[in-house]
């Protein structure tokens, strides 16, 4: 057994990589698929970006560990999350999570990635961490910000149960859309995953994940290594009304990550069918429960509320960023900001 004092954070090497996803499949708390290597590695492929798994062994096992995912962002050079990207923080090994775990360990092991994380040659290091029931003592103290982010995570094992905690809308419309002969299938079709992506894009101002070309491809390496999956809910003519991605993996949580519907069959209630229908499917498949990804206050907030789901706190971790970082940051939030309020007027005076 290593003495807490002597943990140490290293890069681990692909050879390791396998036993990696293994140790993050199996912690609970804070393991999500997009702490692994397999998905970072597609993920990275699709986004120029680049990745590399940081871990503190304890013999033969892990103790704690994360994936670094770096990009350029603002022209600088940074550790971040990204859209595709909810959770990059600390996976910690569960049992050092509880009060009856080794206390020294997990201060420890934090204090060990603090000092790691500081040491990179990077503009900025922004962390998403699951569950917000962490130590972040460490990160506190060393002048880290640290604030709460919030998902929503409906559970997925027992459908009978779920039906009872969805909302009466909710059942409403999943019994109007069957009526009315939609279907949802987990079909991989693309083309009307991104489609119904692309209108909502357009129809709410919510941000394009990456170009076609390069979602398809980031798409399709993730349905070959059995990573993710696209439902699609159809009319009774076949055409799609709704679509989403749902990333799987080994973790029993899966993620709903990217969602797209059509704006001349929202009446039918086919985008609420999908995600009823996607739930019972999951669960079939032995995943314990769905993360909806993000619970910002707002309409798709809402949207996400009715599934009888839980409202869960993550916590946002930002080290000490370099000053003409946090420049290009302000300057990028006021442009989009005048555009934003440009484009506005533009559809006012029309």
């Amino acid at each position: 057994m290593t003495p807490a004092s002597s943990l140490e954070v290293t890069r681990l090497s692909e050879e390791d990589y396998g036993a990696w996803d293994d140790f993050v499949a199996a912690q609970a708390r804070t393991g999500s698929i997009y702490s692994t290597a397999r998905y970072l590695d597609i993920l990275s492929r699709a986004t120029d970006g680049t990745f590399s798994i940081a871990a503190i062994r304890d013999g033969d096992g892990f103790v704690a560990g994360m994936g670094l995912y770096q990009c350029r962002l603002h022209g600088h050079d940074v550790i971040t999350r990204r859209m595709l990207l909810h959770y990059n923080g600390i996976v910690l090994k569960d049992d050092l999570l509880s009060l009856e775990g080794s206390p020294s360990k997990r201060l420890a092991a934090l204090d060990a990635f603090c000092t790691f994380l500081g040491r990179q040659p990077t503009a900025a290091v922004i962390l998403n961490c699951r569950d917000a029931g962490q130590d972040f003592r460490p990160f506190l103290d060393r002048g880290w910000q640290v604030k709460p982010s919030y998902t929503i995570v409906v559970p997925t094992a027992d459908s009978a149960q779920l039906w009872q905690r969805l909302d009466h809308n909710v059942k409403r419309l999943v019994r109007r859309a069957e009526a009315a002969g939609c279907t949802v299938e987990p079909d991989n079709d693309f083309d009307a995953l991104y489609r119904g992506h692309e209108e909502v894009h357009k129809r709410k101002g919510a941000p394009l994940y990456l170009s076609r070309a390069t979602f398809q491809r980031y798409v399709e390496e993730l349905v070959t290594a059995r990573l993710g999956v696209i439902f699609t809910a159809r009319l009774a003519s076949g055409a799609p009304a709704a679509a989403q991605l749902v990333l799987l993996g080994q973790h029993r949580c899966s993620h709903t990550t990217c969602a797209g519907s059509h704006e001349a069959h929202l009446a039918t209630g086919a985008a609420y069918l999908l995600r009823w229908r996607t739930f019972v499917a999951l669960g079939a498949m032995g995943y314990a429960a769905n993360d909806l990804t993000n619970a910002t206050r707002g309409p798709v907030t809402r949207f996400k509320e009715q599934f009888g789901g839980t409202l869960t706190m993550n916590m946002a971790l930002r080290s000490k960023a370099r000053a003409s970082f946090r420049f290009a940051e302000r300057w990028t939030r006021w442009y989009i900001a005048l555009r934003k309020k440009h484009r506005m007027r533009v559809q006012t005076a029309r």
